[in-house]
């Protein structure tokens, strides 16, 4: 489904990306790892088209994704239909005046039908616990509430590729729990980053490391990366302490 080559990119004459190779396939859920800063945001946006590499190329089913690709108006919607994008703060994304009218609002971008739309916002306002809200404003729900009406405005037009940036983040442990359970249901390819080792293999089954000098550290198994305390340490995921007066090693996580 998707494949990079040799990507770069950097801003201002900072680095953000460097040589990036990887492929992703139908249905994978990709969990993206690393500190704050190593560019995982950055890489989740390429993937997304909303900047392009500076040098490398990014193909999705095939096709070069680029800004003359997006030259093409239809090239634009089929490809927004396919892949969508939840921020770590989904206050960025909610601006309709209820619930109800941000879930149908991608589906009344792509011309559904009345009926269609209003089948698909019951469903997933269902799914995602928030019918009661359905005349609210988005404003008036909870952070945890917000993120789940988020994923459910762009789970309504029925993606092919969801890629969620920190979406635990700002969340509350009952409400991680409800997110990770509803991403759990999905039957999508998910790319989802994160600097929370705790939380990672409850995100995906694969995981892709990116260091601090923005490459790719690791591309495999969740649980062999976290059993792997060198490549974490030096990923700055993890700090080895050693205790004054005692030669003693202490691995520290960091859990945020």
């Amino acid at each position: 489904m998707v494949e990079i080559k040799n990507l770069s990119f950097g801003y201002n004459g900072k680095t953000i990306l460097r040589n990036i190779n990887l492929k992703i396939s139908e249905r994978e859920r990709v969990v993206l790892l690393g500190v704050n800063g190593c560019g995982k945001s950055t890489l989740l946006k390429i993937m997304n088209g909303l900047i392009f590499a500076e040098s490398g190329e990014f193909f999705f089913r095939g096709l070069l994704i680029n800004s003359d690709y997006f030259k093409n108006p239809e090239n634009r919607r089929s490809f927004r239909s396919s892949v969508v994008m939840l921020f770590q703060s989904p206050d960025v994304m909610l601006f309709n005046p209820t619930v109800y009218d941000e879930v149908a609002f991608g589906m009344r971008q792509m011309k559904k039908d009345e009926k269609e739309i209003k089948e698909r916002v019951e469903e997933l306002l269902n799914t995602f616990g928030l019918t009661k809200y359905r005349e609210s404003p988005p404003f008036e729900l909870s952070g945890g509430e917000k993120q789940k009406l988020a994923l459910a405005a762009i789970l309504a037009i029925r993606p092919n590729l969801v890629l969620l940036d920190e979406p635990m983040a700002n969340l509350d442990p009952k409400s991680q729990g409800e997110v990770i359970d509803l991403l759990y249901e999905l039957d999508i390819t998910t790319v989802i980053s994160t600097h929370n080792l705790s939380m990672a293999p409850e995100l995906g089954e694969r995981t892709i490391l990116l260091s601090e000098s923005h490459e790719i550290l690791y591309d495999g198994e969740i649980n062999s990366l976290l059993n792997n305390e060198e490549l974490l340490i030096k990923a700055n995921l993890v700090h080895r302490h050693r205790h004054r007066h005692k030669e003693i090693d202490h691995t520290h996580y960091h859990k945020h």
